[in-house]
């Protein structure tokens, strides 16, 4: 069984929080998907630690890089030979879909459609990355999504919401009319 990168570069940066906590303040987010993290990845890449894997909930270090919109990070790991920008927890999210409800989301998803994600996975739910970014009135991050040539505004999660329904359901005229434009039907 090959080992976590993601839990490997937590246990290194919760070794290190006593030495950081009595001289500086510290946040989870900040430093272990910042600047501390940027040397533990190198270091347990070096270890064999695999790029893929998750934690129990199957959350992979470019999912929660992606979640808080730490693009140099998701660079960094990015980089690394091997790494599956599609790979799905067992929910069926993938970075692209993490990333929809992160701090960055624009940033994010951009990076990830440049790497290959694709942009019509749905979870186990039947949500896309573009269903939660026009339910949360992200107009940013819509238009990136819509930018991607494959992407397919009409399709359904499981409850025969579409994009096009969360947005207008959600008061968000504007990216109604993005993703109307788009090809969108009620």
């Amino acid at each position: 069984m090959k080992k976590s990168l993601l839990s490997a570069v937590v246990a290194l940066f919760l070794a290190t929080v006593p030495v950081f906590a009595e001289s500086r303040e510290f946040s989870f987010e900040a430093d272990c998907f910042g600047g501390i993290s940027n040397g533990a990845l190198s270091y347990c890449l070096e270890q064999g630690y695999d790029i893929n894997s998750g934690n129990d909930y199957g959350y992979t270090a470019l999912m929660f890089a992606a979640m808080f919109g730490n693009v140099d990070m998701m660079e960094a790991l990015i980089a690394v030979d091997g790494i599956d920008v599609n790979i799905q927890t067992p929910y069926g999210e993938t970075a692209l879909i993490v990333a929809a409800t992160g701090y960055a989301p624009a940033a994010s998803i951009s990076l990830l459609l440049r790497e290959g994600a694709d942009v019509n996975i749905q979870d186990e739910a039947g949500t896309t990355a573009l269903m939660t970014v026009a339910s949360l009135g992200y107009a940013d991050a819509v238009k990136v999504l819509l930018a991607d040539e494959g992407i397919d505004v009409n399709l359904q999660d499981f409850f025969g919401g579409t994009a096009l329904k969360y947005a207008s359901q959600n008061g968000h005229s504007e990216i109604a009319g993005l993703l109307r434009a788009a090809g969108a039907v009620e």
